[in-house]
């Protein structure tokens, strides 16, 4: 049995006005990067979450992922929250038997393959497994292991509530693997300046247009 690694690519990118997931850095899209570093790594399965523009990013991943490993998430709009919960929801209803999951997310263009196997090794320790995340600076955060004995704990997310809220509810504090880049992510017009992404030219459809 192997852990897997959801790439978490749901989110409206309200601040940044343009779907983040199809903006491009050194010439690739943020999703398709995200997604060879999780296949390079080779902790086991690769599963993407889609939620905003989920068709054409669909059409982006291409061969990267069979269409069974791609789940859509209607409720995206909600949070990252509901995000990681739907996505547990999706491997249980498939009965894929894993480890645990390790979450990242489009959007940390630093992150590389070795910060997921170590997230893996860590994750692996204790009788059950245990959590851990990335640290960066004095927070921490995504990637971010969850092991397959806690996944109930994920339907007590909601809205934006995420992994920190739910440790610090749960009094548990994970074990971290160091990522100082993992602060420099993608969520503004400034970011794509300072990063030298380029922004993609779909514009965010909402639901009132």
């Amino acid at each position: 049995m192997s852990w897997g690694i959801v790439v978490l690519a749901a989110g409206s990118s309200r601040r940044l006005g343009v779907p983040k997931q199809l903006c491009r850095y050194q010439g690739e899209s943020l999703l398709r990067r995200a997604l060879k570093t999780a296949l390079h790594s080779e902790v086991g399965p690769v599963f993407c979450l889609l939620g905003q523009e989920h068709e054409l990013c669909r059409q982006e991943i291409g061969e990267l992922l069979p269409p069974e490993r791609c789940f859509y998430h209607p409720g995206h709009e909600a949070g990252m929250g509901t995000s990681i919960r739907a996505a547990i929801r999706e491997l249980r209803a498939r009965s894929i038997d894993l480890k645990g999951v390790i979450f990242c997310v489009c959007d940390q263009i630093t992150l590389e393959p070795r910060i997921l196997c170590e997230l893996a090794h860590l994750g692996d320790q204790g009788e059950d497994g245990q959590l851990a995340a990335a640290h960066y600076g004095s927070d921490w955060g995504t990637p971010f292991a969850l092991p397959s004995s806690k996944w109930d704990w994920t339907e007590l997310l909601d809205g934006d509530k995420g992994l920190k809220k739910l440790c610090v509810h749960q009094g548990v504090e994970p074990a971290f693997a160091s990522f100082p880049e993992g602060e420099l992510d993608v969520d503004t017009q400034e970011d794509c300046v300072r990063f030298g992404v380029e922004r993609c030219t779909e514009k965010i459809v909402t639901k009132s247009s």
